[in-house]
């Protein structure tokens, strides 16, 4: 199952059922016991299979992007690079990410020069998080400390992590780390374009989305088994002119893998690994996310 966190409620976009309909939810974040839910950038709602209510509200920053570090613990990415931490009903703006070092020098010309959080993962008691344009930082000590692990000229777009595997999506290509960051490895290897926006884990696969920049039209999916060989495209059935994938607008699970372009109403399912694709047979309100179920 993969879901889509839409301008107007989650969508099961195989069944079309919806949860949280009449709200905007900017980023959906999943964990085996709960679902989490940034509504309209500010509200935090939450449901531990008794229903979704309200557990949080963001004062400061709109909330991009979300990650559960644990049961009722939750990580929120915001605008202007700042990380706030949901424990339960509290809610905290981590001092520790606002004082990393050189982050004062940090610009992204995409959003007038405010850097933002675009992407968290966390593998092995380790904390992932990529800020647009200010680089990979890691945290081992639950956000008590950070490491920068990719310096901001990396441009990365997206972080992913599974089972002692570290992938990020980036202006330079795919990267990977199996150490947790301490070292990479950094491929294009069967790419027709470097620049990544998006990247997605499943099973012994990876999945990234390609294009020639950030408003090409020339967009293709990758798929690549196991991760760091060669990528193979999967892009029978997309369109021909095929918009950037932005982060988190490209999803997997097990051989279902499905992709919408930035700021799109449809969605595109292969049920085959990526091998063909078709559009979902109903149109979405806009895709702000897509997340397995």
């Amino acid at each position: 199952m993969i879901l889509a966190a839409t301008a107007d409620g989650v969508h099961d976009i195989e069944t079309a059922e919806t949860v949280l309909d009449g709200h905007d939810v900017s980023f959906l974040a999943r964990r085996a016991t709960e679902s989490w839910a940034v509504v309209g950038g500010a509200t935090v709602m939450r449901d531990a299979r008794t229903g979704w209510r309200e557990v949080a509200r963001l004062e400061r920053g709109t909330g991009l992007v979300a990650h559960p570090i644990s049961n009722h613990r939750l990580l929120i990415g915001t605008t202007g690079a700042h990380v706030v931490r949901v424990d339960d009903c509290d809610v905290e703006r981590l001092a520790s990410f606002d004082c990393v070092p050189g982050r004062d020098s940090w610009k992204n010309p995409a959003a007038a020069g405010r850097p933002d959080v675009w992407s968290i993962a966390s593998d092995r008691g380790a904390v992932f998080v990529s800020v647009h344009v200010g680089g990979l930082w890691r945290s081992r000590d639950d956000g008590q400390s950070w490491t920068n692990v990719l310096v901001p000229a990396t441009d990365v777009h997206q972080v992913a992590a599974t089972d002692g595997l570290i992938g990020v999506a980036a202006e330079r290509g795919f990267g990977f780390s199996q150490d947790g960051g301490d070292s990479w490895t950094w491929t294009t290897d069967g790419l027709h374009a470097a620049y990544l926006q998006c990247v997605a884990f499943s099973d012994d696969a990876v999945y990234v989305g390609a294009s020639s920049g950030p408003f090409a039209d020339d967009a293709a999916v990758y798929r690549a088994s196991p991760t760091g060989s060669r990528f193979e495209r999967r892009s029978t059935g997309l369109p021909d002119g095929f918009a950037a994938i932005g982060p988190y607008h490209l999803a997997a699970a097990g051989d279902t893998v499905a992709v919408a372009a930035w700021f799109a109403n449809t969605v595109l399912t292969s049920r085959d690994a990526g091998e063909t694709w078709a559009p979902v047979a109903h149109q979405f309100p806009t895709v702000h996310s897509l997340v397995p179920g």
